[in-house]
């Protein structure tokens, strides 16, 4: 057969066809690695001047190269077209109130109050965390910190009311189809396209439990669903709806491959029983599975943990591809390969300390 480009490649290995070479995915550039050694030779041969080094971004911070699918024969780069409009770096914890400080208090808060801050799903993170021992490691980083929608009894619901009633609600966002990044991601696939950029270019389609999961908790979800089941239920379609806009922009950029993320498991469990994910998280999933094949593009999805309790629901949701396969995590691959034959495209499972950092692609 003939040799397929990157996008043909990995579009036909989700689709469970016949490929000219086997993809495969890993998380995180390794700098000692051989691919990354290739990639730098790559840019420098052709010019590829859009590139921004930058803890692996590049020029708008859009493109982040995070996963590469089989060095030397494809890679995946996700490409936003679209953030949620949010601001992120201006709503911050107060931990002394369990509050946030509103937009006014933000605009003169000082640096030794901005430790923890609060993302577009409730999620709050902490600053200054390091790898090693202290002073091994030049960067530090943001970590999850814990959900801030979460309380005794209607307090996750005011804490939820109250932010976004402070910062704006991003699924009041009306979707433009003329909006900047979409032309930009338009312009950077056409670009990478007339460059010969050999790897295959993604949007994303943004995550939906684990953003809820962050940012009530599992005590306030379990509460809600219990107890106010109408009120999960109209939560996560406001969620959904972000997941969906910024699927829609990637899409109406042009690009076929959507990746989407949940971590839906732990050691040996899943976080939430299938039943529960079926009634009020599964809905999500569908309608980013249904959108993408809506304009023929394929889309898969990272997934920690034990997940394979779910696998008929991500098949029945019509993905095309899971990610992950944690084996230490319980997950028996054999097993899961007899359940999915080709009705799912399934990736993991193969060494990234060693094969596919310092293996050749064949």
């Amino acid at each position: 057969m003939k040799e397929m480009n990157g996008e043909e490649r990995f579009i036909a290995a989700m689709r469970c066809e016949e490929v000219d070479r086997m993809p495969s995915c890993w998380f995180s550039i390794e700098k000692a690695g051989l691919f990354y050694k290739e990639l730098q030779e790559y840019k420098r041969k052709n010019r590829f001047t859009y590139w921004k080094e930058s803890q692996g971004k590049v020029a708008l911070g859009q493109i982040q190269a995070r996963n590469w699918l089989s060095r030397g024969t494809t890679a995946w780069i996700p490409f936003r077209a679209l953030h949620p409009k949010f601001p992120h770096l201006r709503a911050y914890y107060n931990p002394e109130t369990d509050w946030f400080y509103t937009k006014k208090e933000a605009r003169t808060l000082p640096l030794s109050k901005k430790k923890y801050r609060i993302t577009y799903n409730g999620s709050v993170l902490s600053s200054g965390h390091q790898l090693g021992e202290k002073g091994e490691r030049l960067h530090t980083y943001w970590w999850y910190y814990k959900p801030f929608f979460s309380g005794p009894d209607n307090a996750a619901l005011e804490k939820f009311e109250a932010f976004f009633n402070e910062f704006g609600a991003p699924w009041d966002n009306e979707f433009n189809p003329n909006g900047f990044l979409i032309k930009v991601a338009k312009a950077a696939r056409s670009y990478m396209k007339r460059k010969g950029f050999p790897f295959a270019l993604s949007g994303n389609a943004s995550n939906h439990f684990e953003a809820i999961f962050g940012g009530f908790g599992p005590g306030s979800i379990a509460k809600l669903a219990r107890k106010k089941p109408e009120v999960l239920k109209d939560i996560c379609k406001k969620y959904e709806t972000i997941c969906l806009q910024q699927e829609e922009s990637a899409l109406e950029a042009g690009y076929k491959i959507i990746d989407t993320g949940d971590d839906l498991g732990q050691k040996g469990r899943g976080l939430i029983s299938p039943k529960m994910y079926e009634e009020f998280f599964y809905p999500a999933l569908k309608s980013r599975c249904d959108l993408a094949h809506k304009h023929g593009a394929v889309i898969w999805m990272h997934s920690c943990g034990f997940i394979e309790e779910f696998l008929d629901l991500f098949m029945k949701a019509g993905l095309d591809a899971l990610q992950s396969l944690e084996v230490p995590a319980g997950n028996d691959l054999a097993r899961i390969r007899t359940k999915v034959r080709d009705k799912m495209c399934l990736i993991g499972g193969i060494d990234t300390s060693r094969i596919l950092t310092f293996g050749t692609p064949d």
